[in-house]
């Protein structure tokens, strides 16, 4: 949606893409005889799944995912009226915040036919602390896709108050994305660049020795024009895996993540730049505190968001939404 503000004649492209998706599930769907499907978007995996059922007469069940962008976003009654045509044809749907939950339920849908069921995280090989690594004591870190609803420019606002309190402070963002090149002229307006370093896209690989050299990872999520905000915060989960103390802002996805009664240190009320530069600084001046309590939650995330728990669920999910379908009369036995 993002690519389509910005040059609407892209527009005209998506009637395309969808056709063009529409046949090749077609095609997948005759070749493989799938017992189920696990498709993820509501729009628009989801839509062009539930257009193929509609137009073959097809009974595959499938589990709809919605990763909170496609809930939150894509407002007005053709998108309502696209996402409730959706989300009652699936066989069950899962959302990866009690925030969705919430959206979907709102959009007439069974609650009873909502799972909350978020994504996972590599906390047991890859986002692991280093413990004979050295930390940051002054290393600010950012993680994602330079859009709106991550709030960066909140956090560059909050760069001159936390210098001034912690002269040696800096800030690393790593991601790419279309508000970089805005990002960059803010922190100059700032008079704050020599303090920021764009390293731009990284391989997730490489992202584990980010966290575990940073100070603090800021996460300023706010909601967009569009409504769009995020829908879980991973990179939050991905921060605590590696030991590293955060600071996130408190939409309701997020706290899916952190309690506010237990981690309220790790939580800003608002993206306000003055709220964020108080959250900073008091973290920085307590770092051996922060990164103890970041290893509580990491104990607490591994239980909720480990790959191999979130697996476990998801294919329980789907051999059931498989099982409740063998179980249903044919069209002939309805008859």
């Amino acid at each position: 949606m993002g690519n389509v503000r910005r040059r609407p004649w892209k527009l005209l492209l998506v009637p395309l893409f969808l056709c063009a998706q529409l046949v090749a599930t077609a095609h997948l769907v005759r070749c493989l005889r799938p017992g189920v499907v696990h498709a993820h978007w509501i729009i628009a995996q989801g839509l062009v799944f539930a257009l193929l059922g509609l137009l073959t007469g097809g009974r595959t069940p499938f589990v709809l995912t919605s990763h909170g962008g496609d809930l939150f976003s894509l407002r007005g009654r053709v998108f309502r009226t696209l996402k409730r045509f959706v989300l009652k044809r699936a066989t069950v749907t899962t959302v990866v915040s009690r925030a969705g939950a919430v959206t979907a339920e709102g959009l007439g849908v069974d609650r009873g036919r909502i799972v909350v069921e978020p994504m996972g995280v590599d906390l047991a090989r890859r986002f692991v602390p280093d413990e004979d690594g050295t930390r940051s004591s002054q290393e600010l870190l950012f993680v994602g896709r330079l859009v709106e609803k991550k709030g960066v420019p909140r956090l560059l606002q909050a760069m001159p108050s936390v210098a001034a309190r912690h002269p040696d402070v800096m800030l690393t963002v790593v991601g790419y994305g279309p508000d970089r090149q805005m990002l960059e002229a803010l922190a100059a307006k700032l008079g704050i660049e020599a303090r920021v370093r764009f390293e731009g896209a990284v391989e997730q690989s490489r992202l584990p020795e980010y966290y575990r050299r940073a100070a603090l990872f800021v996460a300023p999520f706010v909601e967009a024009r569009d409504g769009d905000q995020e829908g879980l915060g991973l990179v939050t989960v991905e921060a605590l895996g590696c030991g590293c103390p955060v600071v996130v802002t408190a939409l309701p996805a997020v706290l899916d993540v952190l309690d506010p009664d237990q981690d309220d240190a790790f939580i800003a009320a608002t993206a306000e730049p003055a709220v964020l530069a108080d959250k900073i600084c008091a973290i920085l001046d307590e770092p051996a505190r922060s990164s103890a309590h970041a290893l509580e939650c990491r104990k607490r995330l591994l239980t909720r968001f480990d790959w191999s728990v979130v697996a476990g669920r998801y294919a329980a999910l789907l051999q059931e939404a498989r099982a409740d379908d063998t179980q249903r009369p044919s069209s002939d036995e309805r008859d």
